[in-house]
């Protein structure tokens, strides 16, 4: 999960918890969650769009060229 809110992650990281069995990563920071995209293998990417320095956009495009296998999500 990715979003400049702390807040969001929070939220969506508890309900996901609810739901699924998944190891839920969040970041505040897109060019980090995009370092690690590059090294480590994950399922799903969910990503807001309006943060600073690169864009929900410009990450999952990111996410794509390094996991193409792996569903993307942008919350707007």
């Amino acid at each position: 999960i990715v979003d400049d809110e702390d807040m969001v992650i929070t939220s969506v990281r508890a309900f996901l918890r609810l739901e699924t069995e998944y190891h839920i990563f969040g970041f505040t920071k897109p060019e980090e969650a995009a370092q690690f995209l590059e090294t480590n293998p994950v399922d799903v990417v969910v990503s807001d769009y309006l943060m600073p320095k690169m864009n929900g956009l410009q990450l999952l495009a990111k996410a794509k060229q390094f996991q193409p296998e792996s569903a993307r999500v942008l919350l707007t």
